[in-house]
């Protein structure tokens, strides 16, 4: 009953204003809005690094076998999308779905160089990144917590454009 209560006042709210103080009723009930869980998860020891995608979705970015693990089957959702570089060591990336619409080339590509160049060949000038959305992710039984099996997964080269890196490092 509250929770529609919620929603009923969400899509009646005609303002930024009343919106926000829904946040309060909410957090009252002891909901949080995704935003907000993911906020949070860098203040923990080894949560991901966060950078934003020239189309404004964030991008999350694990720090370690632990932190992948806990990036990609804790933090992520279901229809976000993950990369690994192909082949190597590294760390898992998570690009946050776009809440309308196709997923933007432009942030595959800005969450790719993450991709790389937080792994063991940062120093490349291309490499091959694999991807799919977080569903399709699943941990091998009694492998070490960073190892993962892919479904309906694609590759594709990317070539590092030093200065997409730097917006994203710098951003």
């Amino acid at each position: 009953e509250t929770l529609e209560g919620l929603l009923r006042r969400a899509e009646e709210a005609d303002s930024i204003e009343r919106l926000e103080d829904l946040k309060g009723r909410l957090r009252e009930v002891g909901l949080r809005l995704p935003r907000e869980r993911l906020e949070r998860a860098p203040m923990q020891k080894g949560g991901p690094r966060i950078f934003q995608s020239a189309d404004g979705l964030d991008i999350l970015v694990g720090r370690s076998d632990k932190g992948n693990r806990r990036l990609t089957f804790t933090i992520a959702r279901g229809n976000d999308y993950w990369l690994h570089v192909r082949g190597w060591p590294g760390p898992h990336v998570v690009l946050r779905k776009p809440p309308a619409g196709e997923l933007p080339q432009e942030s595959l590509l800005d969450a790719a160089h993450l991709a790389v160049h937080f792994s063991k060949i940062r120093d490349a000038d291309y490499a091959e990144v694999d991807y799919t959305q977080c569903k399709y992710v699943r941990q091998l039984k009694g492998a070490a917590p960073g190892k993962v099996g892919l479904a309906r997964a694609s590759t594709f080269q990317v070539r590092i454009e030093p200065d997409r890196l730097r917006r994203l490092l710098e951003g």
